[in-house]
């Protein structure tokens, strides 16, 4: 997880800015488990959230 403070602080970035996004580049220090995925009746909408697109 990442700390938007730390990251702030680490990169120099002046006050009144703020991250929109981050990309990490790299390896990691160990493989993460795989989290199940969710269905994508769970995730997917059309025009409003909750509204399941069919496909």
């Amino acid at each position: 997880a990442m700390d938007a403070k730390k990251a702030e602080i680490i990169l120099g970035v002046p006050e009144g800015y703020a991250f929109v996004i981050l990309m990490t580049l790299g390896y990691p220090d160990e493989q993460p488990e795989a989290r199940p995925r969710k269905a994508p009746t769970q995730t997917v909408f059309e025009d409003r959230f909750g509204n399941i697109s069919i496909g």
